[in-house]
């Protein structure tokens, strides 16, 4: 927890990994030491709440690529780049409107990288709300990189060799699994 307290400017306030009102999927070890280590591609943390602005922080242990995270807040998709070791702070959002947000924080990449959650940072006036319904149906896919999405984003390459990359194609949300997941309702 040590780790997210560092990162707290004025006006701020810490949204630990266990918060209740985060709604967690995919394979995580939340026994991890600083926080819930993240190893698979697709999962992540959902949340919705009003607020002004929040702030990831993670470590990561990075294999090879550059490693990133993505988000959807509000429908609306974004990424950012981790550093190869120590914290890193990623700016999701800053100045949201008034009213009710809702954020899916996921890991893109596949197993080049994990990445431990050390939870958000976020302006005083934040408020968690109730987490999104859980679907009822459940699924999961055993699969290699295309399972995982890697190079999901090289559109500008169909039918053609992959191209030579460091991770920057690759996204998760766009995999089969997680496609067919939303789909599905599951």
């Amino acid at each position: 927890m040590s780790a997210l307290l560092k990162y707290i400017g004025s006006g701020e306030k810490p949204i630990f990994p266990m918060e209740d009102k985060l709604q967690y999927c995919g394979r995580m070890d939340f026994d991890y030491k600083g926080g819930p280590l993240w190893v698979y591609p697709c999962s992540y943390v959902k949340l919705r709440f009003t607020g002004k602005s929040i702030k990831a922080v993670l470590t990561n242990h990075k294999g090879y690529w550059n490693n990133e995270m993505g988000w959807i807040l509000d429908g609306k998709e974004g990424r950012g780049v981790l550093a190869d070791s120590g914290v890193t702070v990623i700016d999701i959002a800053a100045e949201l409107s008034d009213g009710e947000h809702e954020l899916c924080f996921y890991k893109r990449m596949d197993s080049c990288h994990m990445v431990v959650f050390h939870g958000f940072v976020v302006d005083e006036g934040f408020e968690l709300l109730e987490p999104p319904v859980r679907p009822a149906r459940r699924i999961e896919v055993y699969g290699d990189s295309v399972s995982a999405g890697e190079v999901s984003e090289a559109v500008e390459y169909s039918g053609q060799p992959d191209p030579e990359h460091d991770g920057e194609y690759s996204n998760s949300y766009y995999s089969y699994s997680w496609i067919t997941a939303r789909k599905l309702g599951a």
